[in-house]
C-alpha cells in the first residue's frame, strides 16, 4: 500500500530536515551548525516534496506519445 500524498511530504522534508542537522553538527561541530544545516535541509525537503508531486497528464483521444526506455523491457503473454 501507497503512502498517502501528505504522508510522502513529511517524509521528505523530515528526512531534509535530519540530514540537514547531522551535516551542519559535523560540518559545523556545533549546535549551531545544527541548526542551520536543520533549516536548511527542511527547506530543501519542501523543495524536492513540491518538484515530486503527482501529476495526472490528460492526453486528447488519439494522441501519439513517444518513450524511451532507460532498461530492458519484458513482455509476457498469458
Amino acid at each position: 500500500m501507497g503512502q498517502s500524498p501528505l504522508s510522502y511530504d513529511v517524509t521528505v522534508v523530515g528526512g531534509g530536515a535530519a540530514a540537514g542537522a547531522i551535516l551542519g553538527r559535523v560540518v559545523g561541530k556545533n549546535t549551531k551548525g545544527a541548526v542551520i544545516g536543520g533549516i536548511l535541509g527542511g527547506i530543501v525537503g519542501a523543495g524536492v516534496a513540491v518538484q515530486s508531486k503527482d501529476a495526472d497528464i490528460v492526453l486528447p483521444k488519439g494522441a501519439h506519445i513517444n518513450a524511451s526506455l532507460v532498461a530492458p523491457l519484458t513482455v509476457r503473454t498469458s
